[in-house]
C-alpha cells in the first residue's frame, strides 16, 4: 500500500487514451527525473549537447510543466553543492 501511495502522491493528472481505451496516469517530469540516477544524468547531458532527449528516454506518461527545466537545474545545482560540501564542514 505504501508503494501505491508513493506513486499516487506523484501523479500529476489522469488522462484517457481513446486509442487504447485506457486511462493513463501522468507523472510530472520533475517528480519522475532522478538526479541521483546516472542514466538520467547521461540523458540530461545528451539533451544539453544535442537539444533533444535520447530516443525512448522519456516515458509516454510523463508531463512537462512550463518550469521543468528551471526546476531540474535548480535541483541539480543543490545536489552539486551538497556533494561539494562533503568534508568541508569539519
Amino acid at each position: 500500500m505504501a508503494i501505491l501511495r508513493q506513486i499516487f502522491d506523484n501523479v500529476n493528472s489522469v488522462a484517457y487514451d481513446a486509442q487504447n481505451d485506457a486511462f493513463v496516469i501522468k507523472l510530472d517530469f520533475n517528480d519522475w527525473f532522478d538526479i541521483r540516477e546516472p542514466d538520467h544524468i547521461r540523458a540530461f547531458t545528451y539533451l544539453q549537447k544535442h537539444g533533444l532527449w535520447p530516443i525512448g528516454f522519456i516515458p509516454e506518461n510523463i508531463s512537462f510543466n512550463s518550469s521543468w527545466y528551471l526546476t531540474l537545474t535548480e535541483r541539480m545545482a543543490k545536489r552539486y553543492a551538497e556533494l561539494f560540501m562533503v568534508g568541508l564542514d569539519d
